[in-house]
């Protein structure tokens, strides 16, 4: 890695000499570490804006690339110490091991499309929550700690809203700090774990995080393949919502949204001819569990 280090800061000295002294890569880097604890992944203060768009506006697009690859880099070099050094469970930092791995392959081969460096690409701010520790890499899915987002029971209902508002204060017991996951398509090692072996497997890395972060009260996430027709339009994907309720989650339709109609039908030719014959309407699911629950869980499974 030192040495894909020193070849991006050559390029952007080369290209536009002073950069780094003008934008120092560890100021940067402080104003990430001055986030608030509790926020989604995607979250880009004021601040890490404004510096994103004088360093593009100083030294141009190529050298901002440039820059904030090298910037992924300095992080993981200031980061894995610490992955190594805390208590996540031995599982938990092997997946910070992989991506890492991962991130410093892909920069050294250069294989990131031109926009992999702005605050707009869910991409890039994945691999960056990963470098600046605010995402926890699982396996099947990667998490960061948040409060739950209580515009997801809008679409619930009166009655869904109050029976899930009930759920979060008596089963959770409040509404932070929860587990939020996410899918990401783009690192290669999550997708293999996307079967039904993989998942369980995420599950029982969940259970053992919370028991070493005894201040997080459960795991949430949105999906449409938690929708109860996709067992019915997709088999094969009908373990993700088996996998919820064997787990101990609790389901409830959020609705259908614009993400949730791009998402389930950006891969399965089936799932579009069913919803251009109005056959099939995607519709995202609310997945909560509460600790006890999936800790439980998990504990009755590997005995």
């Amino acid at each position: 890695m030192g040495s894909t280090i020193g070849k991006l800061r050559e390029k952007i000295e080369g290209r536009a000499p002073g950069t780094l002294a003008k934008f120092p890569v560890s100021a940067y880097i402080a104003l990430f570490d001055a986030y608030p604890a509790l926020e989604n992944y995607g979250f880009t203060s004021p601040t890490v804006s404004d510096m994103a768009r004088a360093i593009a506006s100083s030294a141009g697009e190529q050298t901002s690339f440039d820059y904030h690859q090298l910037l992924l880099l300095e992080l993981i070099s200031k980061n894995h110490t610490a992955v190594d050094a805390s208590d996540l469970p031995a599982v938990i930092k092997t997946w910070y091991a992989k991506n890492f791995s991962r991130i410093v392959d892909d920069v050294a081969q250069e294989r990131q499309p031109p926009d992999f460096h702005r605050h707009t690409n869910d991409k890039f701010l994945k691999d960056l929550g990963v470098c600046n520790l605010r995402i926890i890499p699982a396996g099947s899915q990667k998490l960061n700690r948040y409060k739950f987002p209580l515009g997801a029971l809008k679409g619930l209902g009166l009655a869904g809203a109050l029976q899930s508002g009930i759920h979060l204060v008596t089963r959770l017991g409040g509404l932070s700090p929860v587990y939020d996951m996410h899918t990401d398509s783009h690192d290669a090692d999550l997708m293999a774990e996307f079967s039904p072996e993989g998942w369980r497997r995420f599950y029982l890395n969940v259970a053992a995080l919370l028991q070493v972060h005894t201040d997080v009260k459960g795991l949430y996430g949105i999906g449409w393949f938690f929708d109860s027709k996709v067992p019915e339009i997709s088999p094969r994907l009908a373990y993700l919502r088996e996998l919820v309720i064997e787990t101990g989650g609790r389901l409830s339709p959020v609705g259908a949204t614009d993400g949730a109609r791009e998402s389930a039908l950006a891969t399965s030719p089936t799932r579009r001819k069913l919803h251009e014959e109005g056959k099939y309407l995607p519709t995202d699911f609310l997945a909560i569990w509460d600790r006890r629950a999936l800790i439980r869980w998990a504990q009755a499974s590997v005995r």
